[in-house]
């Protein structure tokens, strides 16, 4: 498993760079495509491949949600994110690597 400060490093620099890559689309009107989805670049995709590297799918899942769908952890709420009904608070990086680094050692 990557590091805590790795991984807090990696999550920040992809939020940096698709914030750019978002503004270079909109600035572009669209006619720059970076990547399989206007807001993913192929450099995104594999960082994002190895965050998820080493650990099992759902926790993958998680972190794609949390960096898409949560917008980096922005559109959090209370419940967005359950295991056998109870609230996993994912609202920060850190948070989300500690739910994913407890979920590999209860494995």
């Amino acid at each position: 498993m990557i590091s805590r400060k790795n991984f807090i490093n990696a999550i920040e620099s992809l939020k940096e760079y698709t914030e750019y890559e978002d503004r270079l689309y909109e600035l572009s009107d669209g006619s720059i495509f970076l990547g399989s989805n206007p807001h993913h670049s192929r450099l995104v995709d594999s960082l994002v491949n190895l965050l998820c590297d080493g650990i099992n799918e759902g926790d993958a899942e998680t972190i794609k949600y949390w960096l898409w769908d949560l917008e980096f952890g922005t559109k959090y709420t209370e419940g967005c994110v359950t295991v056998d009904g109870v609230n996993i608070d994912i609202s920060t990086v850190e948070k989300l690597y500690d739910f994913v680094l407890s979920s590999l050692t209860n494995e």
